[in-house]
């Protein structure tokens, strides 16, 4: 028992160094490309924008996690080998399983902590980052074109913009339809501009409106939007900043808006088998490498190390493309990864003989 207690602190610790090394990382190259962007814009200090980079990069973390775990489980086993301790273990009785073992639980682990720990940090880190980017450093909102598709009391309504900030405070070249249970057409409002000033009263230019299918004609523009501005300015936040609780609430939102939900759902089973899919990494690449790397020269090994990562990645892109699509069940591709890694550390350890 001391043994594996010993051997899954040590992978977990080595782990954690190999995150921390990520990190730093991701926030070097977040800032750099912030430098880049606006580094003479208002004498901004680097500071403040490496504080911003280290704001945004725990979001990025998760995409990391899989090379960080082959690449601990790897290192872990290389040392073990180095040390003779391996053939130890092995001749006070240990199986490979049983050494592999605490590797796994320590992927698991990992996995739990950062989707229901460091996921919701995350996402409220970059939620700050955006409200520095905004306050301090004095960033513009963002426009971009909004098309949309609610269930009112009557039918539906659509919604289209070709330009709408962040904020929901400018609106340009918008067109409201309201249609009746038969889809039929109950009224259209057309109108190039709208703006909403400090009080929060809306002024139109060109405002039209057309009662069922007659033409749209110039009338006095009403105080307020014909719609609930909330369903155009509500912000599709990036999924990999959503922390997992509220990712289901993201997929509702996102059909609500005719927007597509199954990004989110896809993270959200992906986050769920987070723990597992560490864990199965941690024992594909503990089996492959349990004999592979004592003795090989650091080139070598790091190249088996890249050789390790790659399938997984391609595998993971290929499987969320046909998610995301609808192609495959969102559950059983988030899924569909552990499993095969799973079976491949089995085959692997079996034709070792492990």
């Amino acid at each position: 028992m001391k043994i594996r207690r010993h051997l899954f602190a040590r992978h977990l610790g080595m782990t954690l160094g190999v995150l921390a090394a990520v990190f730093v990382l991701l926030t070097l190259g977040q800032f750099a490309d912030t430098v880049r962007y606006m580094g003479g814009e208002g004498g901004v200090p680097a500071i403040q924008l490496l504080w911003r980079a280290m704001l945004r990069a725990p979001a990025l973390l998760q995409q990391a996690l899989p090379l960080v775990i082959v690449l601990s489980t790897i290192l872990v086993l290389h040392r073990m080998g180095e040390h003779r301790e391996l053939i130890t273990l092995t001749g006070v009785g240990l199986s490979a399983a049983q050494i592999l073992l605490p590797l796994i639980l320590s992927g698991a682990v990992v996995g739990a902590g950062f989707v229901y720990l460091v996921s919701p940090l995350a996402g409220a880190a970059l939620a700050q980052a955006e409200a520095f980017e905004r306050d301090v450093l004095g960033l513009r909102a963002s426009v971009r074109a909004r098309h949309i598709a609610v269930q009112s009391d009557q039918g539906m309504i659509y919604v289209f913009a070709s330009a709408v900030t962040d904020e929901g405070d400018r609106l340009q070249e918008v067109t409201f339809f309201e249609l009746n249970e038969n889809h039929q057409l109950i009224r259209r409002v057309d109108f190039r501009h709208a703006e909403r000033d400090s009080a929060g009263q809306w002024t139109f230019e060109d405002y039209r409106e057309a009662l069922g299918s007659e033409p749209a004609v110039a009338v006095p523009p009403p105080a307020d939007l014909p719609f609930a501005v909330d369903l155009l300015s509500g912000r599709l936040a990036d999924r990999l900043s959503i922390a997992v609780y509220d990712l289901p609430a993201a997929a509702l939102y996102a059909a609500s808006v005719a927007a597509q939900p199954l990004p989110y759902l896809f993270q959200f089973h992906w986050l769920v088998a987070l723990p597992a899919l560490l864990g199965m990494i941690a024992l594909a690449a503990g089996a492959i490498g349990y004999h592979l790397l004592p003795g090989q020269p650091m080139v070598r090994r790091a190249f088996d190390m890249v050789l390790l990562g790659l399938p997984f990645y391609a595998l993971t892109i290929v499987i969320e493309a046909l998610a995301i699509r609808g192609l495959v069940p969102v559950i059983m591709a988030a899924w569909a990864v552990p499993a095969i890694l799973l079976l491949t550390g089995i085959g692997v350890a079996r034709l070792r003989h492990l």
